[in-house]
C-alpha cells in the first residue's frame, strides 16, 4: 500500500516510442507531499490529492499513499491477507528446512527459490511489514470515513458535514480533470479558529490544486484576494509536471523505469478480465543468473547498471501491447498478449540474452544471462496462480545458471 510513499517523478529522461512508457530518474516523493503540507491549516486537518483511479497521490498522513479510495473493505482486507500470508507462508518454508534466512542466501545455487519453497531478505520482509501498516492504516481511515465519502462523492464541490470515527469533520471533495482533492477539517478545530472562510477551490488548467486561504476574514479587501491567486499561479507552473505525472510514478520502478510489481500485477490482471474465450498470452518471469557475485566482486553500483542494462534490454526485445516489469531485485516480468507459442517466448528470452552479453561487452560491463519460466494465460485464471506457476517453471529453468528456459506442461 505505501510503495509510493516516497516516489514521484520530477524528471523525464526519455519517452519511449509508443508514447507511454517513460524511463524516469531522480524520483521524489517531496513536491506534492510539501504542497498538501503547506496547505494545512486546522489541528487533525486531513487533506489527500487523487486520480482518477482513486489511487492516493498526495496526503497529510503518508500511510495513505497508495490507497485507493474506490477499492471496497474487502479488497483492501484481501491486500493484507494475500501480503501476511506470503510473510508467513516464507517463515513456514524455512522452518520446515531448518534453514536459517542467511543459509538460504548462502550460494549461487540457492540464488532463487519459487514462492512455495523459498525464502525473502530481511529487507523484503521488513518492506512487507510496511505495507501491512499502511494497509491497515487506510483501511482504518475507509472505514470511518465510508458513508461520509459516498456523500462527498454524490455531491462533489460542496461543503458537507460527515462523520469518521467519533469526530465530526466539515468535508469538501473537488473534482477535477484527471486529479482531484479531498479536505477535511474536524469542526471543533473550525469552531476554535477565527477564520470565516476557509476554503477557496481553485481548478488551474487541466490538473486540480487545492488551495487553502486559512487566514482570510469576510472584510478583507479584494486586492488581498487577488495577491492571493497570482502566488498560487506562481506555484502552478512548479507543480505542474509533478502532478501530470504522478500517476506514473506511482507505477513506477525507480531504478530501471519499468512498470514495477504492483502495476504489473494490476495491469495482467485487468487483461486477464478482458479476454476473449479463445485469446491466450503467455507469462514470464525471469531471473539474472550468478547476479550475487557480481555484486560480491564489482560491488552494487555495478550491480545496479546490470540490472538497468537488462530492464533496457528487456523493453527494446517486446512490443508496444506488451507489458514488462521489474519485480525486485534482478527479477523481472514479461506479459506477453495474444499468443500461447512458448517458442516465440523462448525467442524472445533468447534475443534478450544475445542483446544483454553484446551491450555489456561494449560497455566493459560483468556478464549476465538471464534464466526464465513461462505459464499460458487464458480467461479466468488468476495472476497468483499464473505467477506461482511461472516461478516454478524458472526454478527448474535456473537449474543451469546459464539463461536457462522452462514451461508449465499444460493443466
Amino acid at each position: 500500500m505505501s510503495y509510493a510513499n516516497h516516489y514521484i517523478l520530477s524528471t523525464i529522461s526519455q519517452l519511449q516510442p509508443d508514447q507511454q512508457t517513460v524511463f524516469a530518474y531522480d524520483i521524489k516523493m517531496g513536491n506534492i507531499q510539501n504542497l498538501v503540507s503547506s496547505l494545512v491549516s486546522y489541528d487533525r486537518e486531513q487533506m489527500m490529492i487523487f486520480d482518477d483511479n482513486g489511487t492516493v497521490i498526495g496526503s497529510t498522513n503518508s500511510d495513505y499513499l497508495g490507497g485507493n479510495l474506490w477499492d471496497s473493505l474487502e479488497d483492501i482486507k484481501a491486500s493484507i491477507e494475500e501480503t501476511r500470508a506470503s510473510i508467513e507462508e516464507t517463515g513456514a518454508s524455512i522452518a520446515e528446512t531448518g534453514a536459517s534466512p542467511e543459509e538460504t542466501k548462502a550460494g549461487p545455487e540457492q540464488e532463487h527459490i519459487p514462492a512455495a519453497a523459498g525464502s525473502l531478505s530481511d529487507a523484503q520482509t521488513e518492506k512487507l511489514k510496511e505495507q501491512i501498516q499502511s494497509a491497515e492504516a487506510f483501511l482504518s481511515f475507509r472505514k470511518g470515513i465510508d458513508a461520509g465519502l459516498s456523500n462527498l462523492l454524490d455531491q462533489t464541490s460542496t461543503v458537507l458535514t460527515v462523520k469518521s470515527g467519533n469526530s465530526t469533520y466539515f468535508g469538501y471533495l473537488q473534482p477535477g480533470n484527471g486529479y482531484h482533492s479531498l479536505t477535511l477539517v474536524p469542526v471543533a478545530s473550525m469552531l476554535k479558529s477565527s477564520v470565516q472562510i476557509w476554503l477557496v477551490p481553485l481548478l488551474l488548467m487541466e490538473l486540480l490544486l487545492f488551495y487553502i486561504l486559512g487566514r482570510i476574514s469576510k472584510d478583507r479587501k479584494s486586492r488581498e484576494l487577488k495577491a492571493a491567486y497570482i502566488e498560487l499561479g506562481q506555484t502552478q507552473r512548479r507543480l505542474e509536471l509533478a502532478l501530470s505525472v504522478a500517476q506514473k510514478a506511482a507505477a513506477i520502478d525507480d531504478l530501471t523505469g519499468m512498470m514495477n510489481f504492483k502495476s504489473f500485477r494490476k495491469n495482467v490482471a485487468e487483461y486477464l478480465n478482458s479476454m476473449e474465450k479463445d485469446e491466450s498470452g503467455i507469462l514470464i518471469m525471469l531471473d539474472g543468473d550468478r547476479f550475487k557475485a557480481i555484486n560480491d566482486n564489482y560491488g552494487h553500483s555495478v550491480g545496479d547498471e546490470v540490472i538497468k542494462l537488462s530492464a533496457q534490454m528487456i523493453v527494446g526485445r517486446i512490443r508496444t501491447i506488451d507489458l514488462a516489469s521489474r519485480l525486485h531485485g534482478d527479477e523481472f516480468a514479461i506479459f506477453v498478449s495474444k499468443t500461447e507459442d512458448y517458442s516465440v517466448a523462448k525467442r524472445i528470452i533468447d534475443d534478450i540474452n544475445h542483446t544483454i552479453a553484446a551491450e555489456a561487452s561494449r560497455r566493459n560491463m560483468p556478464p549476465i544471462t538471464l534464466s526464465a519460466g513461462a505459464v499460458t494465460a487464458r480467461q479466468g485464471d488468476s495472476y497468483s496462480q499464473l505467477i506461482k506457476a511461472a516461478d516454478a517453471a524458472l526454478y527448474r529453468a535456473k537449474a543451469t545458471h546459464n539463461g536457462g528456459f522452462s514451461y508449465a506442461p499444460p493443466a
